[in-house]
């Protein structure tokens, strides 16, 4: 399944298993391009478990709250961040529950052809089409229904929680976007000058754009913040 995708990972390999539960990761480097990124990555205590796909611009600030609590790192990147900021919130109710196992995903597949060759990869993996999520595509062009092109195959939509234990899976929407929403702000924020969200707007993109304009350093060892605006 992992040599599937080996074009969309080059720099490395690995997987963790236990009991009937397995975990696989091609490694590109960004970050961190050392062994203590790699992945799956697992705690010192060997009681959590990640696989990581993706990117936190603001993973600096958050490490340096972590670091405050006491939390020490092996690696510069920031999916030990992700990793350590699981571990030490909602982990701990997962173990005072009895969970045997738990598992977070955090983004979907969203019926990507690369999630796809990878799953029928799987010897056991049968390759029936899903006629209801092809009809619900054709008809509206929309996914997020919970369901792949094949069947077999659940995807996690947008802003949900699988926990897998040994009773079952459980199934949660953590956030919705109409539920969200803050509606006594945006009263309030009606009466206010408009040239003061324009400025607050460009402040917000000021500080997104250079949260993610990080350039590599010469010694190609690690990542450098951003040169500060003129």
């Amino acid at each position: 399944m992992l040599a599937t995708i080996v074009h969309r990972g080059p720099d490395g390999a690995g997987v963790w298993q236990k009991g009937r539960v397995a975990f696989g990761h091609r490694r590109l480097s960004i970050l961190d391009l050392s062994e203590a990124s790699g992945q799956p990555m697992v705690t010192a205590d060997g009681t959590g478990v990640l696989v990581y796909n993706g990117e936190i611009y603001n993973f600096r600030d958050l490490r340096r709250e972590l670091e405050h609590d006491g939390v020490q790192f092996r690696s510069s990147g920031d999916t030990e961040v992700l990793l350590q900021a699981l571990h030490l919130g909602p982990r701990r109710y997962d173990r005072a529950a009895g969970w045997d196992v738990c598992i977070r995903l955090f983004r979907r597949s969203g019926g990507h052809p690369l999630a796809r060759k990878a799953l029928l990869a799987h010897p056991r993996m049968n390759r029936r089409i899903n006629r209801y999520a092809i009809a619900r595509w054709l008809a509206a062009f929309e996914g997020g229904s919970g369901r792949m092109l094949f069947e077999g195959i659940d995807e996690l939509e947008p802003g949900s929680m699988w926990k897998i234990t040994q009773q079952g899976i459980e199934k949660r929407r953590y956030f919705q976007a109409l539920t969200a929403v803050d509606v006594e702000r945006l009263v309030a924020s009606s009466s206010q000058d408009p040239t003061h969200f324009v400025t607050e707007f460009k402040d917000l993109l000021r500080e997104s754009v250079k949260a993610r304009n990080m350039r590599r350093p010469p010694d190609n060892k690690a990542w450098a913040q951003p040169p500060k605006p003129a």
